[in-house]
């Protein structure tokens, strides 16, 4: 019996830490932070100017690509570029 009990809570708490994600925070040419945050294996949080966005995940030939109607954030090592409507910045990790 306690060896069953021991075992479900083992699994219940694996099964929560597959929920916990990861961030990584960015600066930005105008010195503002943008801040991702995992939200499932295909979509990113974006976090920026006081604004949250959702990205999705979209097909590139190299490094990570997001994109939203109206922003773009594609990542590499540990540089980004971050486009909102229009407006380009470069971006470094911030660590």
């Amino acid at each position: 019996m306690f060896k069953t009990i021991v075992i479900m809570f083992i699994l219940i708490m694996l099964s929560a830490c597959s929920g916990v994600s990861t961030s990584q925070a960015f600066i930005c040419e105008n010195q503002l932070f943008a801040v991702i945050s995992d939200d499932n294996k295909n979509k990113i949080i974006l976090r920026f100017n006081k604004k949250t966005y959702r990205l999705t995940l979209q097909a590139s030939a190299s490094g990570a690509k997001y994109v939203n109607d109206s922003i773009l954030f594609w990542s590499k090592g540990n540089e980004a570029i971050l486009i909102i409507d229009g407006v380009k910045q470069r971006c470094q990790q911030h660590e």
